[in-house]
């Protein structure tokens, strides 16, 4: 490199050096003091601390010492097990097994002082079974409450588990899967027939009762409830398949275990039962209640039986299994009695047909049961046959009925016919026959059920 070259370079070195200096200078005079840029090594982030372990302050009843009574009735007698269950159903239910009630309670705007479920819902959402469900902090205590709901309650008064949910349709994201995954573990829940839980499903009032048991390990003594007169609930037989668990839920008892395995009752409370006295249709056996509240057991009412076992009877076995096989087909659940009664009346006017048999003498008796017999079996008869069956029939029902040897028209020809006493004791005219008869004829313009001695086509005779 030549002499001249040299000085260029250097000349160009002190340049930049003059420009980068100046540079620094300007720099730190605009921003003063500014900390130099280091890349510093980021800290981890923290795990989120998890929530506590909810620890429930309320105790439900457990043990064999005494099994108190958690379910009721309707004022009408009927339990309707297959009825779905309300919010705040089930929370009295829960609520009436509380080993201790605390004086604290939740207050909610759809929930009044005066509500019959007021104490059950404020206590069990205070101490944390019950929450509210929506964003308002309504309770809803008349919303049908959900099989996964009621789970999620019970399961809140046991320590949490790590089970797993056997249910496909019970997803690991959901607010109540630890619960179920518990329940299904300890044996509360099964699911259906189609291996699914059904969680949006509503629970009914026979699988509250029945999953409430077997929480508490409690189980009918089934010797005892089969012997229940009655059975508590004009609904509710012992073919239904609720039927011993409602009744381990509605007697209060003390019990002791055989084999380890099932209960055996002591100490039953039979308290007269909640229901108007009169006569009760319960799967085609007939109760009375009288006015003390009991059943009537081995007595009379008017001229009806009731037996050791509190169902009426006829006397003769094959007349009551004949009737109920009628009424089987005859009426169906939910009619009222006389609804019943007219369903039966309907079915002995359009089911059997006149064959000429036996007469008798105006106001002559005692021929009620052979002729009702007759015709049970035979389904043929004359005006006896159909009034002793109709007669038969109606006391099955509960209606002290009587049939009646009498005379009939302007002619006053022998005839017979049922006759049934309303509460006030007037007497009326069921002539089953006789409407029958008419209607071969294409005439169904006579109505023969529940007429007045004083309100009759033609005169009716009796001794």
């Amino acid at each position: 490199m030549s002499s001249k070259e040299l000085l260029r370079s250097l000349l160009i070195f002190l340049l930049v050096a003059v420009v980068l200096a100046v540079s620094a200078f300007a720099l730190e005079s605009v921003f003063p003091n500014v900390p130099p840029v280091i890349e510093a090594t980021p800290e981890p982030t923290p795990e989120p601390t998890p929530e506590p372990e909810f620890e429930c302050p309320l105790e439900l009843k457990t043990g064999n010492i005494t099994h108190s009574r958690y379910v009721s009735g309707y004022d009408d007698g009927s339990f309707c097990p297959d009825n779905t269950m309300k919010r705040a159903e089930a929370a009295v239910m829960i609520y009436g097994l509380l080993k201790e009630v605390p004086a604290e309670r939740s207050e909610f705007a759809d929930v009044y002082p005066e509500d019959w479920y007021y104490d059950a819902i404020g206590v069990l959402a205070a101490g944390g079974i019950l929450v509210d469900y929506d964003e308002d902090g309504m309770i809803m205590p008349m919303e049908e409450i959900s099989r996964a709901e009621f789970i999620t309650m019970l399961s809140r008064f046991f320590p949490a588990s790590d089970a797993e949910c056997p249910f496909a349709d019970v997803s690991e994201e959901s607010a109540w899967y630890e619960h179920i995954a518990k329940a299904a573990q300890l044996g509360w829940i099964d699911g259906y027939e189609d291996g699914l839980f059904h969680p949006y499903r509503s629970v009914s009032r026979g699988e509250a009762a029945a999953i409430i048991n077997r929480v508490l390990g409690r189980k009918a003594d089934a010797n005892y409830a089969d012997g229940i007169i009655l059975h508590l609930f004009t609904d509710l037989t012992p073919d239904h398949w609720a039927y011993y668990d409602v009744m381990e839920a509605a007697l209060t008892h003390k019990p002791s275990m055989i084999h380890g395995v099932d209960e055996q009752w002591h100490y039953v409370d039979t308290e007269p039962l909640a229901l108007p006295a009169g006569p009760y249709y319960v799967g085609q056996e007939c109760y009375y209640i009288g006015e003390n509240g009991l059943p009537v057991v081995d007595g009379y009412v008017g001229t009806m039986y009731f037996g050791p076992d509190g169902r009426y009877t006829s006397g003769d076995e094959e007349i009551d299994a004949y009737t109920k096989i009628l009424l089987a087909e005859a009426v169906t659940d939910g009619m009222t009695a006389e609804e019943r009664l007219l369903a039966a009346y309907n079915y002995v006017r359009d089911n059997f047909t006149y064959l000429r048999r036996n007469y008798y003498n105006s106001g002559e008796t005692g021929w009620e049961m052979e002729e009702a017999r007759t015709m049970l079996r035979t389904k043929r008869g004359n005006c006896y046959n159909y009034a002793a069956a109709f007669w038969a029939v109606a006391r099955q029902l509960g209606f002290d009925a009587k049939a009646v040897s009498g005379n009939v028209g302007w002619s006053t020809r022998s005839h017979s016919w049922v006759e049934i006493a309303d509460a006030d004791g007037v007497a009326y005219i069921y002539d089953t026959e006789m409407e029958a008869s008419y209607r071969k004829q294409g005439v169904e313009y006579y109505n023969f059920y529940h007429m007045s001695y004083d309100n009759v086509p033609w005169p009716y005779y009796k001794e």
